[in-house]
């Protein structure tokens, strides 16, 4: 089966609920996932707030799963069913190699 990373990218304020749908998920408890905090740039970024109108950026966080073609999308759909929230991006990328360095 082909491995994927699912991104998802959300507002902190998103973190907890996200978090705790994740972690309760049978397929995205048992993949794992991380969580980092990033900063988005770009003209076509729809701010939330004035600070971010006025500091030309989103703080917001990443989530980072690895898991199988197969998994993804069901799992996006019971993200959106739980979730539901706009503001919330996602992608799937394939992983074309992946190993450790030992």
């Amino acid at each position: 089966m082909t491995a994927v990373t699912l991104t998802l990218a959300a507002p902190r304020a998103l973190e907890e609920k996200l978090v705790k749908f994740l972690l309760e998920d049978e397929v995205a408890g048992a993949a794992g996932f991380t969580i980092r905090e990033s900063v988005a740039y770009g003209r076509a970024l729809e701010f939330r707030t004035v600070s971010e109108r006025i500091g030309g950026r989103i703080r917001q966080i990443e989530i980072r799963l690895a898991l199988t073609a197969d998994v993804a999308p069901p799992l996006i759909e019971r993200l959106r069913s739980a979730v539901g929230d706009g503001s919330v991006t996602w992608r799937v990328a394939t992983v074309s190699a992946s190993g450790t360095l030992g």
